[in-house]
């Protein structure tokens, strides 16, 4: 799937929550937030005695749901999300799918409003409706015998005025469709449902993952040519190979939004400090926009995670200098499970961009396995590449699914192309 927020919006009585549920039942993949959730938490939590008190929960429920779909883009998890939405909103979620590269989707479902305002007071006359929804004062284990003793229930034309005021029927973030549903039994759901599949679907976002590779050392110009050639075919996210062509990539690349990516310490991770320094500032004056670093696994092994981190940092601080990407090749074949989530802690507290799981020169290449535990451990906003013996769409998919945010492999086209 592709990462996607799909965020449910329009006035309150439109039937989000049961599209929501809908659309899941039909497609896989979507972690479901609500800041009614939050809501109803705090107001449990803490509850309210006027109107000012619950208006503040309100806000710290924003907040929480805000940090929650934060920490599930760092995850790269798809979202979704039903809610009245409005400008109150839409900055910050605009903001957060921009920083992880989010395609936003959104279904503004509308309605009549005199049926609106049917649907609000039959919502609110019901026992499941929280009671902090409801009451000007509330607390944990509060009791209402008579649901028409509601203090929150506005006539027509001061709900009337409340909607116009919030034009919650107006808002608009990506890709956006609009849904009358005035009359339930009339609503054409399934074709809004499948525009959204089509959009998620793997086939139209598949080689945005994949940094397209050849990293043999028998490479030739003619095979280095072919692979750029095949990564404006394919739309492939970057164009990885060893140094030596870098320059080149980046001459035929020019102007294409596609990356040049280029290894550092490759493929031992052995070099001095120094060595990796010169070659990091060498590449990016050759043009390479992101750079796969192998640590010092030696060092590592031994116990020296100040130098390890040091390296890390030193490499960091060039890349970013240059508004560039650094990428951690950590070789979880040769590394016990302990040692990955002590890599992948380190690897994120020094601040590189993504921890990769291998090289494809080692033992052995990415596991499902060690895609989930390094996507558990890292923190802050690195994110997880899995690379070496990725050959087909299945294993593509399945190292996506368990938490990859980038595919490196050879076989790119072979993947994207397969039926």
């Amino acid at each position: 799937m592709k990462k996607t927020l799909l965020l449910l919006a329009g006035d309150p009585g439109t039937g989000k929550s049961y599209f929501d549920q809908m659309i899941r039942k039909q497609i896989s993949g979507f972690h479901e937030l609500s800041i009614d959730v939050e809501k109803e938490f705090l107001y449990d939590k803490y509850g309210f005695n006027d109107l000012d008190g619950r208006e503040k929960l309100d806000y710290e429920a924003l907040q929480l749901y805000l940090e929650k779909v934060k920490l599930e883009m760092t995850r790269g998890h798809s979202i979704i999300s039903d809610y009245p939405f409005s400008n109150k909103q839409w900055g910050t979620l605009k903001r957060l799918s921009e920083t992880y590269d989010y395609q936003v989707i959104t279904v503004v479902l509308t309605a009549d409003f005199n049926v609106l305002y049917d649907r609000q007071v039959k919502r609110d006359l019901d026992e499941s409706r929280h009671l902090g929804h409801l009451m000007t004062h509330y607390h944990k284990g509060d009791r209402l015998q008579d649901r028409r003793q509601i203090e929150v229930n506005p006539t027509k034309s001061e709900l009337s005025a409340f909607l116009k005021s919030k034009k919650y029927d107006e808002f608009k973030l990506g890709t956006t469709f609009k849904l009358d549903v005035s009359d339930f039994k009339k609503v054409d759901y399934q074709t809004i449902i499948d525009s959204i599949d089509t959009l998620v679907s793997e086939k139209f976002f598949l080689s945005d993952y994949i940094d397209h590779t050849l990293l043999s050392p028998t490479a030739t110009k003619a095979e280095i040519k072919q692979v750029v050639m095949d990564a404006q075919k394919f739309e492939f996210h970057s164009v990885m190979v060893n140094p030596c062509w870098v320059k080149y990539v980046h001459a035929l690349l020019n102007g294409l939004p596609i990356k040049t990516a280029t290894v550092i310490g490759f493929p031992l991770g052995a070099n001095t400090m120094a060595v990796k320094v010169s070659e990091a500032e060498d590449a990016i004056q050759n043009g390479a926009d992101e750079l796969d670093m192998v640590m010092n696994i030696g060092m590592f092994k031994s116990g020296d995670e100040d130098y390890v981190g040091e390296e890390i940092e030193r490499i960091k601080l060039i890349a970013h200098r240059q508004h560039r990407i650094l990428k951690v090749i950590i070789e979880t074949a040769l590394l016990t499970d302990e040692e990955k989530k002590a890599a992948a802690r380190l690897v994120s507290a020094r601040g590189a961009d993504f921890i990769k799981t291998s090289t494809g020169f080692s033992t052995g290449g990415a596991t499902i396995k060690d895609v989930a535990l390094l996507k558990k451990y890292v923190t802050g906003t690195t994110l997880v590449k899995a690379s070496g013996g990725i050959h087909n769409r299945q294993e593509a998919m399945a190292m996506i699914d368990n938490g990859a945010d980038r595919l490196g492999t050879s076989q790119s086209v072979a993947i994207v192309t397969e039926p």
